[in-house]
Parts: structure tokens; C-alpha cells; sequence
């Protein structure tokens, strides 16, 4: 932070930054522009007085050539597999260039933002500064409305382009606010409504498992799912070590787990957990450890999500992702990376108009994953944000359970975020996220096109440098060694079907490539396609998806009546937010072991699954649903239903372990 206001001042103090007149270097030209889909409308002009926090993505160095340095460390065949890049090394190699950050800056400057209004991000790769609507409508030449979603009634803020003088374009990704819409969401559902512990239904009571060992049985596993029916599911023994340089992390967005609940859940579900077991807390941010009277306990709550707890009890994401993954990984430590909005981000609202309940927790939930980032390697934060920038290590694997549709999000934006997941990769992480709970309506449960036929996609499972997770499920009436199909089942927001599909921001990447061929030759859905290149309007000629696009899920695992204990009370759960702590499960158990050999972590990891697929067992049965129809069926080999498959701890180990 020092060295960044540093280099301000000393470009303003050598007079190439002059608060004057605007220069008229040349001809402003559009940057980005929309391509509204049909879900948002446009609203009301926004206030020329309300303040917006403003970040400007920088063009990286080197970024084109990140998908070439990820693949020659995380490719099985590659003799430089495994050697893992360290954060000094991917921040010089990817900083935007001397030349970009002084002629931004000094095109600001000479627009009226005052040098000390402007900070960089720590990793050097944004401008931030607060700004009121009118000055960016001047400096962007642009208008900014809010948009309201059709189907949702949630609020944005946004524009329809907008426009940066020509000699500036090569240097700037792109604008936020700008024509990206913000919202994050949970691809979760519970198919259970959570009562307090003091109105228990006897048939909920947790003291009733009391001598029923739920804790081995098997038996059970085609009406509830137990750790111990996952362990059966995939050939995973159970842990009797932990590695000391093994690290384990789990994204929540404003949730908190519950002790309580904790404690209930490893006395009658998983006995070699001690009560009391809690994870490491990275707390981003501001977020707070507080103990509050509405039963969430040890929790971390901030002012603004206190109420909203209470209404839709966001602390049952964490205790089913921890009671997941608790038991397949300990004795290893757990990491709760918590993300709360930051000061800046607070203030900016505190002082604008009055607005909507919706609007408020779309606001509220921005930023929450670049927040989490950002406190990692300091990708999209300022100290002077009050943020956390680059304090936390980078852990050997992250499981994210959260998502957002792709089209509110600009592509330079939703790409920008994407490339911060490949420097992960670079230093050896590995980023899992499930799929959505929507088949193939995204996240929202809407789809696209002139006539809303279009299949919908997610934005961090589009992602080519993330491993995606889909949902399977135990057929009714069979063993937990039957073969298992795609998850399908009634839910209270619809059919929870596994998100799947094409992305219309991302292509498919090479690692891919082979395979999607094969499924597109032998298998190819009933459906047209289109080849969208951010050109072409999303759904062409009747298109239902891209078929260029970045396909998901890359993988699945269990995702239907997860057996779960909240708020003192048993309840079943269904989501691919339990599949993805499931497969980072396995990925941390193998990483333990090659750690205890003396090798690194398997880092990214879609290259040795695309190129040895036979170390999972591919799922044949089922299909995802949405736009009214049945959407794409299961078939032999890869299918964006289930992935390649759903792991074997076995196979996938020993393959693990032999490489470098």
C-alpha cells in the first residue's frame, strides 16, 4: 500500500499528473457493451449524487500465456509437473506494466480524480476510488440506471456501454461498476424446514439415534446420506494422519456455523471427532465471532446479516459443508475462510439513497468471493478499503459452494475473475465448486434468449481453472454399492436437478477438447446449438447452447438427502453445495499423502482427470432438467450431467501418487 501511494505521489510531484483541464488526446470508444438478456429491465436513471465504489481492472502481463504456464505444471505428461509457482512469482509475472498504471492514472487525474482518491489493489493489478454517478457518467461517457430482474425482482446497478478514450482501451480489462450485473447467490436447498432445538419433533431428536450407530450404518444409506455412506460410496478409509503443510479450506459468503450443532453431529455421526472440534477462522473484512440469542452460535454475523440469519438461516451452509467434510479429513484442521463486505463497501451504501430489502442484499452479497481472493493474494483489495489484502496463505485446496448466472456479468469481468482462479492453480490450489441445483437454468432458474428457451449457465462453473463438482444420488431401494444416477428430485424451489452446460464466456480449454469431440460425435444432444464468440447474440437461430463453450460439471459426487444435524434437529439436505465438499474431501486426503511421501500437492487437477478418466466410475443413469424440458441426458463417457464420474479414493490415489 505504501509503495503504491508512493508511486502516485511521486508521478504527481514529477508534473505527469496535472488536476486540469481534460486533455483531448483523442476519441472516446466503447470498451464494453451489452448484450441484455431478457431476465433484466431497465429501471430508473441512478442519482447524480450517489457515490459508487469504482475499480478498474488493469490489462495483466502475460495473461494470455497463463493457460500455457498453468498446463506445463498441472499436465500428468509434463516433466514440470507439480512445480507450483509462489505469489511473488505469479504477481511479476502477471502486474500490469509501468506504462498502463501511469497512463490510466494520469488520464484520471487530468478527468478530475485526484491522485489521493486512488488506490491499487496489493497485487497491483487494479485501480479503486470512490466516485459520485455523475463523474463517471462524464468520465465514461455513459449513463447508469438500475435494473431490476424479471423473475426475481432483484436490483443492480449498471449501464448499457460505456466508452474510454481509444489510447487508454489496450490498457483497461474492464469497469465496475459498468455493463456486469452483481449478484451471488447460493446453488444450495434444504429439503427440510429447521425448527429450534426446544420444538424438536421426537422423530427429529438427535438423542433418539441413541444406540442406533447412524455412525456405521450402512443400511440406511438409499433414504439418508452419512459419512459413513460417502466413505462406502467411494472407497474412502478412514484418516490416521495429518500432514503438517496440508491445508484445507472452505469459502463461506456471510454465513456462520453453529458449535451446537457441531458438537450434536460428531457425538452421534461421527464418534472420532472430540465435541468441540472448530476450524481455523481466516475472518475477511471485519467479519466477527459473536454469540447471538437467536441460536447462532459461535457464528460470524456482521450488522447487516444479523437479520438476515434470522430469516433464512444462512449458517445451515456451513454446518452441512464442515459436517461433510469434517469427517472424511480428520485429524486435518479445517480453514473457514469467511468473507463480510468491507468498510468502504458499507459506507458507500450507508450514504446513498434509501433503497429496496432486494436491493440491499444484492448489494450486500457483491464482491464477496474477490473479497476472499483478494485476502489471499490480494487480487481485488486495498488496505485503505479496509480490507485484508494478501494476509492469508493460499490454501492446497478451497471448496466453494456458491455461485451466480453468467450473464449478469460482463465477460472481461467474469474472465478477469476466472484468471485469478488460475494463479491459484499456479500455486497449487485446487479450486472446487458445485455445479447449481438448476440443471440447465443457471443459478436463477431462468433462461435466456429471445424467447427464454435458451439454456442458462453459471459463472464460477464456467470457469475452465476450477474443478466442478455435479450431484448424484442412491436410486430408492438400492445399496450404497449400486452403480448411482444423476441427482433429480422435487425441491421447494423447483426440481433440484445437477447444474450442467456450456459456457458462452469461456471456450473449452485444451485439457477438454478431446473429450467434449467425443461427446459431441457419439452423443450429441437433441438440440441446436450455437457458436456464441461475444459477437453473436446468446441463443442464435434458435440455439439452446454454446457449443463452443467451456464445458461442466468436470466431475460429481453425492448431492441428495444429505443427513445433516441443524439447530438441534435432524434434517436431510440436497444441493451440489454437498457434492464439492465432498470431492475437496478427497482431493485434501490424497494431497496428505503425497505430502507424506515428500511431493507437492496435486494442484489443478482437470488435466489428470480428462486424460485418465477410468480413475472415476462413470455414471450412466439420469438427466438435469429446465426451460420446460428435459435437458441433457446422461451418457456413456463425459456428459454435462455428471462429469466424467464420481470418484474412487483407490484409483484416484494410487494414479495421484505416481506421478512427479
Amino acid at each position: 500500500m505504501l509503495v503504491s501511494r508512493l508511486f502516485l505521489t511521486l508521478l504527481q510531484t514529477s508534473s505527469l499528473l496535472v488536476v486540469g483541464k481534460p486533455a483531448a488526446h483523442d476519441e472516446h470508444v466503447v470498451l464494453e457493451r451489452r448484450d441484455l438478456s431478457s431476465e433484466w429491465l431497465k429501471k430508473s436513471e441512478v442519482s447524480s449524487k450517489r457515490i459508487l465504489p469504482v475499480r478498474i481492472a488493469l490489462a495483466q502481463s502475460n495473461i494470455h500465456k497463463g493457460p500455457e504456464f498453468l498446463t506445463e505444471i498441472s499436465d500428468p505428461a509434463s516433466p514440470k509437473y507439480g512445480r507450483h509457482w509462489t505469489l511473488s512469482e505469479v504477481n511479476a509475472a502477471f502486474a500490469p506494466s509501468a506504462d498502463t498504471v501511469a497512463t490510466t492514472t494520469k488520464w484520471l487525474v487530468d478527468n478530475g480524480i485526484h491522485s489521493s482518491r486512488i488506490d491499487r489493489t496489493k497485487n497491483r493489478g487494479y485501480l479503486a476510488f470512490d466516485a459520485s454517478a455523475k463523474e463517471l457518467e462524464d468520465l465514461f461517457k455513459t449513463k447508469y440506471f438500475t435494473y431490476t430482474h424479471a423473475n426475481k425482482g432483484q436490483l443492480a446497478i449498471g449501464c448499457e456501454s460505456y466508452s474510454v478514450p481509444s489510447h487508454i482501451k489496450k490498457h483497461i480489462d474492464h469497469v465496475t461498476p459498468g455493463i456486469g450485473f452483481h449478484r451471488i447467490a447460493k446453488p444450495r436447498e434444504v429439503t427440510k424446514s429447521i425448527k429450534p432445538r426446544a420444538s424438536c419433533p421426537k422423530s427429529l431428536d438427535p438423542s433418539g439415534l441413541a444406540g442406533k450407530d447412524l455412525a456405521t450404518n450402512l443400511t440406511i444409506c438409499n433414504d439418508v446420506i452419512t459419512p459413513a455412506c460417502v466413505k462406502a460410496l467411494y472407497d474412502i478409509p478412514d484418516p490416521v494422519s495429518s500432514h503438517p503443510n496440508n491445508s484445507f479450506a472452505i469459502f463461506e459468503a456471510e454465513a456462520s456455523f453453529v458449535q451446537s450443532d457441531m458438537d450434536l453431529f460428531f457425538k452421534y455421526l461421527a464418534k472420532n471427532i472430540p465435541e468441540g472440534t472448530k476450524p481455523q477462522i481466516d475472518l475477511i473484512n471485519g467479519a466477527k465471532l459473536t454469540r447471538n440469542a437467536s441460536r447462532v452460535e459461535d457464528g460470524t454475523v456482521g450488522s447487516f446479516i444479523r437479520g438476515l440469519l434470522r430469516r433464512t438461516k444462512t449458517y445451515q451452509e456451513a454446518n452441512l459443508d464442515f459436517q461433510l467434510a469434517w469427517p472424511l479429513v480428520y485429524p486435518l484442521n479445517i480453514t473457514l475462510i469467511e468473507s463480510e463486505l468491507s468498510a468502504v463497501e458499507n459506507k458507500s451504501r450507508s450514504v446513498t439513497a434509501k433503497k429496496s430489502k432486494n436491493e440491499a442484499q444484492t448489494e450486500a452479497l457483491l464482491d464477496l468471493v474477490g473479497n476472499a481472493l483478494g485476502a489471499i493474494d490480494g487480487s481485488f483489495c486495498t488496505e485503505a478499503m479496509g480490507s485484508q489484502c494478501g494476509v492469508f496463505n493460499a490454501p492446497n485446496v478451497m471448496s466453494i459452494s456458491y455461485g451466480a448466472d453468467e450473464t449478469p456479468y460482463s465477460p472481461a469481468m467474469e474472465n478477469r475473475l476466472c484468471n485469478e482462479f488460475l494463479k491459484l492453480g499456479l500455486q497449487g490450489t485446487t479450486v472446487v465448486v458445485s455445479s447449481g441445483d438448476a440443471g440447465v437454468e443457471g443459478q436463477s432458474r431462468t433462461c435466456l434468449g429471445p424467447n427464454n428457451s435458451t439454456f442458462n449457465t453459471a459463472a464460477l462453473s464456467s470457469c475452465p481453472w476450477v474443478t466442478v463438482v455435479g450431484a448424484t444420488q442412491i436410486n430408492k431401494n438400492e445399496s450404497v454399492y449400486a452403480p448411482e444416477s444423476a441427482a433429480l428430485a422435487p425441491s421447494p424451489k423447483g426440481a433440484f436437478s445437477s447444474g450442467g452446460g456450456f459456457s458462452n464466456y469461456h471456450v473449452a480449454p485444451v485439457y477438454q477438447q478431446e473429450t467434449i469431440s467425443k461427446y459431441f460425435y457419439q452423443s450429441a444432444p437433441p438440440y441446436l446449438s450455437y457458436e456464441y464468440n461475444g459477437t453473436a447474440s446468446i441463443g442464435a437461430s434458435g440455439g439452446r447452447f454454446s457449443k463452443l463453450g467451456r464445458a461442466y460439471p468436470d466431475v460429481a459426487a453425492n448431492g441428495l438427502n444429505i443427513l445433516t444435524i441443524s439447530s438441534g434437529c435432524l434434517s436431510t439436505e440436497l444441493g451440489t453445495s454437498a457434492s464439492a465438499p465432498i470431492f475437496a474431501s478427497i482431493i485434501t486426503r490424497i494431497n496428505n499423502e503425497r505430502l507424506m511421501a515428500g511431493k507437492s500437492p496435486v494442484g489443478f487437477t482437470n488435466p489428470t482427470l480428462y486424460a485418465n478418466p477410468s480413475i472415476l466410475t462413470d455414471i450412466v443413469q439420469g438427466h438435469n432438467v429446465g426451460c420446460g424440458m428435459q435437458g441433457f441426458s446422461v451418457v456413456t463417457g463425459w456428459d454435462p450431467v455428471t462429469g466424467l464420474g464420481t470418484p474412487s479414493y483407490p484409483r484416484m490415489l494410487e494414479l495421484f501418487m505416481s506421478l512427479p
